[in-house]
């Protein structure tokens, strides 16, 4: 349930109830950059703050770029089925209780995901299925917030998805427990295996900011024979609401190519 607050710069999220403190569970916690933890307790109703939330402990969480915490859980009080909650963190900064609100009570409790993450250019919530080549996602324009899942090409998780997170440049990431990170085009509807992360994990998660400019580089193929053509693209990515404009690439290129 890991996720990254552009507003205040921590991360936030729910507590699993450890062995140790199971009365913590739903509990949300936010961590700093140095590592501290602060328990922030149980969100409150925004529109009764009697009512405590009730959820488990859920792993599918993130944040979008206005303070706001998503999480799909499974609620007692919906008979055991998933619920979609927003919480407002902003309160938190206060010093007072953060503040939920339900946007949709589901009449299923299954679920083919792990994580989501929130993709500012479309303002809907990602995920990919385990084991699988299916793109879930929920559209928060969509008063119903309908999981709609799409089929992916290419390569297929090969193990249960954890960790889900954007780049600046509208790229999806997913890291499944078999070690593998996928990158997924929400465009194109293609996944491929993109690198190694650190290794098989039995559970994983993590968050990423999303909210500021990216760039990349790339080439059009890893190896080129004399006298060919080498192409070189740059990418710029701007998620932010500001306009960028006037600034300029300098680009030197290395010599230590091998022949």
């Amino acid at each position: 349930s890991l996720a990254f607050n552009v507003f205040d710069g921590f991360l936030y999220a729910t507590s699993n109830g450890s062995p140790s403190n199971a009365s913590n569970v739903d509990e949300i916690f936010r961590i700093g950059s140095d590592g501290t933890f602060a328990n922030l307790g149980s969100p409150v109703s925004a529109t009764d703050p009697t009512v405590v939330w009730d959820s488990d402990a859920s792993t599918i969480a993130t944040a979008d770029g206005d303070g706001n915490y998503y999480v799909l859980a499974h609620s007692a009080l919906n008979d055991g089925n998933l619920v979609l909650f927003k919480v407002d963190l902003e309160p938190a900064s206060r010093g007072e209780p953060v503040t939920f609100e339900t946007l949709q009570s589901y009449t299923f409790s299954n679920q083919d995901f792990r994580d989501f993450s929130f993709d500012p250019v479309t303002r809907n919530l990602f995920a990919v299925g385990n084991r699988s080549r299916n793109l879930l996602s929920i559209d928060l324009n969509d008063p119903t917030y309908a999981i709609v899942s799409q089929t992916l090409t290419r390569d297929e998780t090969g193990s249960s998805t954890g960790a889900t997170w954007f780049n600046a440049l509208g790229e999806l990431f997913v890291f499944s427990n078999d070690g593998v990170i996928y990158k997924v085009d929400i465009n194109a509807l293609t996944i491929e295996r993109f690198g190694a992360g650190i290794g098989p994990t039995t559970q994983n998660d993590g968050a990423s900011c999303a909210f500021r400019p990216g760039f990349s580089k790339s080439v059009d193929a890893r190896e080129h024979l004399p006298d060919q053509v080498v192409t070189y693209t740059f990418e710029i990515g701007n998620p932010t609401v500001a306009t960028f404009a006037g600034f300029s690439l300098d680009d030197t290129l290395s010599y230590d190519g091998q022949w």
